[in-house]
């Protein structure tokens, strides 16, 4: 920094700050930030220095970052309001039209639903204090506060339950901290059971969907009915994939592969209509997972791969196509990005993460057909 470097450089890893707070170099993080670094920089994910010290624990972090203005909500921009509009915006990819709307940092969770999940009072109550908003969701739909009661954090529950919003759903006698964590319980039971709704990610690509996955994620031994494993079969893919989820918080991309992919291979060789559907849903998260491991490691072809499985294995999925978007992002094959995440809106109109991901294609379309045009 004295010989001139930029404090904002970018690499594969992203700026300086990011990695330092995702290593805990608190040194090194309030250095950077004396010296001029962008707390809200992304890397190429749309992954921030906040988010990454968040998910990385680092508590000192995460107040030193807030303290030197890190914004505790990630931007979002506009929902398309129709599918006309939303037409129009994809094709100023090939022809270099103005894109609807600035672009926002792109993340699939924000900093206080990662604190909660991972029960960082500390973090959460910072990330309070300085403006987070509660009510923001993820990418499978989840507060900050489902996301705490879900993994059993009651007394994060009791920090959050003021200041997030009552859902249409829930009695107001039912909205107190008993309450909630009663309605996750029973929630997380039915998951495991065999339903497998959206939020079937666990965590992974920064998800804090804690629920667990349908079928054999529930980790009770027995597999759904209908499903095409045996009681044990369906363990051992729960504990696979536990061990793939955890080495993906731990940044082991490899091994987070290598487990996800031993997970797969417990299930029988069948084509898709031959596969039950109570196995879709744990084949098709599974694929998804392994797919943003792909992609972390630099693999954006075998990502594509299995996000183009995780959505054929369950349409009705909006994570499945932002996987799959993302590894035509990372390919650079902006108009199929921008397509298949208008497809996920499509699927989910309120999926922010999506739009935010739609208009970013069109955006990164648009300067490379500048950028071509310039060349010629």
């Amino acid at each position: 920094l004295d010989n001139g470097a930029d404090p904002n450089a970018q690499s594969d890893a992203g700026p300086p700050l990011l990695w330092a707070c995702g290593h805990g170099k608190t040194a090194a993080v309030e250095v950077l930030l004396t010296r001029g670094a962008n707390p809200d920089t992304p890397n190429e994910d749309g992954v921030n220095s906040l988010l990454t010290a968040t998910a990385a624990g680092e508590t000192e972090i995460v107040k030193l970052l807030l303290k030197h203005g890190a914004q505790p909500n990630p931007g979002s921009p506009p929902l398309p309001t129709n599918a006309a509009a939303a037409a129009a915006a994809t094709s100023a990819v090939a022809t270099g039209a103005a894109p609807p709307s600035p672009l926002p940092c792109v993340t699939s969770t924000t900093p206080l639903i990662v604190a909660s999940n991972e029960g960082n009072l500390e973090a959460v109550s910072a990330l309070l204090d300085a403006g987070a908003d509660a009510n923001a969701r993820d990418e499978d739909g989840m507060t900050a506060l489902d996301a705490a009661a879900a993994a059993g954090h009651q007394e994060i529950v009791s920090r959050l339950i003021g200041v997030t919003a009552r859902p249409a759903d829930v009695a107001e006698g039912e909205w107190t901290v008993e309450g909630v964590m009663k309605r996750a319980a029973a929630q997380g039971a039915s998951m495991s059971g065999g339903g497998g709704g959206g939020a079937a990610d666990s965590g992974v690509g920064l998800s804090t969907s804690a629920a667990g996955a349908g079928g054999a994620a529930g980790g009770t031994g027995a597999a759904p009915p209908g499903s095409a494993l045996s009681g044990s079969v369906a363990a051992a893919v729960a504990e696979a994939k536990a061990r793939g989820d955890a080495a993906f918080r731990s940044q082991q991309f490899q091994q987070a592969v290598d487990s996800y992919t031993q997970a797969l291979d417990l299930y029988p060789k069948a084509d898709l209509p031959q596969i039950p559907a109570e196995d879709r849903v744990m084949k098709g998260t599974l694929m998804a997972n392994r797919s943003i491991c792909w992609l972390r490691l630099g693999q954006a072809p075998l990502a594509l791969a299995d996000g183009q499985m995780a959505r054929s294995l369950r349409p009705d999925w909006s994570k499945a196509y932002f996987r799959e978007g993302s590894a035509y992002r990372a390919m650079e094959r902006y108009e199929d990005a921008a397509n298949v995440f208008f497809e996920g809106v499509q699927v989910d109109p309120n999926n922010m993460d999506l739009t935010a991901a739609f208009q970013e294609a069109i955006e990164a379309g648009r300067k490379a057909h500048r950028e071509n045009q310039a060349s010629k």
